[in-house]
């Protein structure tokens, strides 16, 4: 699939001009798509589990890194440390070149508000996406236009601390999954939506 990802930009997109070439196997990009991948699983830890030691995040970062270099993605391109990833990560987030296309708009607010999921599953899909929304920098809420304000904030931190907490009374099998019961749900729904003629999501127009 990624063989195929290749082309031109049709248009500009923020400091890149009609024409840019993109490739999936470009080394850059390789590093950006483990990147946010790494990021996001720290993250996450960290917000629902509990602090990394900095040996622990170090290692991490390591893996990451490692699992890059098994889908091709030279170890040169990589920060080398977990702390150099951090910096480059705030560098790309906080500077210039940040941008979201349209498309990326789309499909991210999809992913946040409108899986498609059988109803008995949908309050707790909301309560997901409203943990993963609240995990995410500031910028990136406002550039993907999701709304959140102190009140969400407040009650991320409730939310966040009380996951904490489930880790000492709630068995794994309820606490961590298992996923492949909701993929297997999530994909059957998608199907249902495309047969009744129906589409899971409004791409913009080519």
């Amino acid at each position: 699939m990624h063989e195929e990802v290749k082309g031109v930009l049709p248009q500009d997109e923020g400091v890149f001009p009609a024409g840019t070439p993109y490739d999936a196997f470009d080394p850059e990009l390789m590093l950006w798509t483990m990147g946010v991948l790494a990021d996001s699983s720290r993250v996450c830890f960290e917000t629902l589990v509990r602090p990394l030691a900095d040996g622990e995040r170090e290692q991490l970062w390591q893996d990451w890194v490692r699992f890059g270099e098994l889908f091709g993605m030279p170890r040169s391109v990589a920060p080398a440390t977990a702390g150099d990833f951090d910096a480059w990560l705030a560098r790309h987030v906080d500077g210039p070149d940040f941008h979201v296309t349209d498309e990326a708009r789309i499909v991210g607010r999809a992913i946040a508000h409108g899986s498609p999921v059988p109803a008995p599953l949908k309050p707790g899909v909301k309560v997901t996406h409203f943990l993963a929304i609240g995990m995410l920098p500031p910028r990136v809420r406002r550039a993907f236009g999701l709304r959140w304000s102190p009140a969400h904030t407040a009650a991320h931190g409730r939310l966040s601390a009380a996951v904490r907490a489930s880790q000492h009374v709630v068995p794994d099998r309820l606490r961590i999954g298992p996923n492949d019961d909701l993929f297997r749900m999530v994909s059957a729904a998608e199907r249902r939506i495309l047969a009744a003629g129906r589409k899971t999501i409004d791409l913009p127009a080519a």
